[in-house]
């Protein structure tokens, strides 16, 4: 089946634009990949779901914008429309959308402190009430390691003088 030159022409531009989308997609992993500053296993985690998006894509576009049949000037496409991405509009997307994420943590760890206050202060409260029992204990305790029974004795002398 012969295809018109028209449509091998939208083929190429919605490859270029694929080719597009597929940078962009790698630019927002760059993002949680510099912001979350993951290391070792999780980056190896992180690119494997890239790569698996990167097919789905890619599988996706062969399938039903050219019926499942590749072609040289699809490939040329998609990587032409990459290159103009990354030369052209990679690096504003990118520091747009560190902006932007920045912005909503900035937001999100403003509405956790309001919500977290209350309880830390509860918190607070309860963890002084039982050092402040447990004090008595602790000094008990340090007693029989310093003198064992002898300790405990002058202990109990010392709190029935009282």
């Amino acid at each position: 089946m012969r295809m018109s030159v028209s449509l091998e022409a939208r083929i190429f531009l919605l490859s270029v634009l694929c080719g597009g989308v597929l940078v962009l997609c790698y630019d927002l992993f760059r993002v949680v990949r510099t912001k979350a500053k993951t290391k070792g296993a999780m980056l190896h985690v992180q690119d494997g779901l890239f790569w698996v998006l990167a097919l789905f894509i890619l599988f996706y576009f062969v399938l039903f914008v050219n019926n499942g049949r590749v072609r040289f000037y699809e490939l040329a496409g998609m990587i032409l429309g990459a290159v103009i991405y990354a030369l052209t509009l990679s690096r504003p997307i990118y520091l747009g959308i560190c902006k932007i994420l920045e912005s909503i943590m900035k937001i999100f760890s403003f509405f956790l402190k309001i919500i977290l206050t209350p309880l830390r202060f509860m918190y607070n409260i309860i963890f002084g009430y039982i050092c402040f029992a447990y004090m008595p204990v602790k000094r008990v305790l340090r007693r029989l390691k310093e003198g064992g029974l002898a300790g405990v004795r002058r202990l109990i002398r010392f709190s029935q003088k009282k």
